[in-house]
């Protein structure tokens, strides 16, 4: 059996406090190369989301450079971590890619059939392109075209519902991808299936650091994301690391 399936198999504790310790103090022995390369990032990200076009792989795009942390991350356990890791996630682009593109078929479908009752299907489209932000489609919607506003507001939570079940459930995707080297398909379905035994308790703690981002996010007029979004990926490594616990012995990520 491989190892990598032990923690799903045979369960494991959340530790929300060792999670956290623990990838601050990763994070902290490499603060400098983690929040430069995360900077460098977010620019790119901002640039992409200007360009004619291109911006709808925006997403896409970010997820795959950020990917490269992972790498990174491991090879600081190894001592053999060098700055040309941040952009080994290229390595992995096409598993990457199709993971995304099988997210976004299973959630996108369901927004299309949900919305298109009050706004046009061609706005949609835009939205999902990046095109126009979500800010603007307020002026798209027709909400006197609800037939049952109690029906509606019932498949919006559903749809909601799914989309962060999903989002829940697949967090751990990329980590196993890059670092156990499984399928995207056999990645998916093994951090669905493991995090299963405690969704609420990643579902919960998701949330509250969804709301922590955002409080300091204000409290700090927008500075500390230069910080938090490069955390964010090492503890989502650490988060991963923990719980699968891969081979004791380890060879750099190529």
């Amino acid at each position: 059996m491989n190892p990598i399936y032990k923690a799903y198999l045979e369960g494991y504790e959340f530790q929300l406090n060792s999670y956290f310790s623990e990838a601050w103090r990763r994070f902290k022995h490499n603060a400098g190369p983690f929040i430069g390369m995360g900077l460098l990032f977010l620019i790119i990200n901002i640039f992409m989301s200007y360009l004619p076009y291109f911006n709808f792989l925006n997403g896409f795009i970010t997820t795959l450079l950020f990917s490269g942390f992972y790498v990174f991350c491991r090879n600081m356990d190894l001592q053999t971590q060098t700055g040309a890791d941040f952009l080994k996630g290229l390595n992995y682009t096409i598993p990457i890619m199709m993971y995304q593109v099988l997210v976004f078929l299973i959630i996108a479908p369901l927004f299309l059939i949900v919305f298109s009752s009050i706004m046009p299907t061609s706005t949609m489209f835009e939205l999902f392109s990046g095109n126009i932000s979500p800010s603007d489609i307020k002026e798209h919607i027709q909400l006197d075209s609800i037939q049952n506003t109690g029906f509606f507001m019932l498949q919006v939570l559903l749809v909601f519902g799914i989309a962060i079940y999903v989002s829940v459930s697949y967090s751990l995707s990329i980590p196993l991808i890059i670092d156990a080297k499984l399928g995207f398909w056999e990645a998916m379905e093994l951090s669905r299936k493991t995090i299963g035994r405690h969704f609420f308790s990643f579902l919960f703690f998701w949330i509250l650091y969804a709301f922590f981002i955002a409080f300091a996010t204000i409290l700090t007029l927008g500075l500390g994301l230069i910080v938090l979004i490069p955390f964010s990926y090492v503890l989502l490594f650490e988060i991963y690391d923990q719980i699968f616990k891969p081979l004791d012995e380890l060879e750099s990520i190529d």
